[in-house]
């Protein structure tokens, strides 16, 4: 289990994992990019026994493989943009 650290920055680093803060903007409601910062609303980040998560404004589970892989896939949930 490797800690998950955010930041503005860099986004969420899980290990040797980075997904950029507009990546985190485009696939997770609840977090969007103001004036160059990460603004998280409603949203849960849990790091617990190989379930590693963040729980959107909606509470739809979003396991960080999963979403790592729908990214390096170029999936879009078009949801949030329209």
């Amino acid at each position: 289990m490797f800690d998950i650290q955010l930041s503005s920055d860099k986004g969420l680093e899980w290990g040797n994992v980075i997904i950029t803060p507009q990546e985190l903007a485009q696939y997770i409601e609840g977090i969007d990019i103001i004036d160059g910062l990460l603004v998280i609303d409603g949203v849960k980040f849990v790091n617990h026994d190989n379930k590693e998560y963040i729980t959107d404004q909606s509470g739809t589970k979003h396991y960080l493989l999963d979403l790592l892989e729908r990214i390096q896939n170029g999936y879009s949930q078009s949801w949030k943009f329209g």
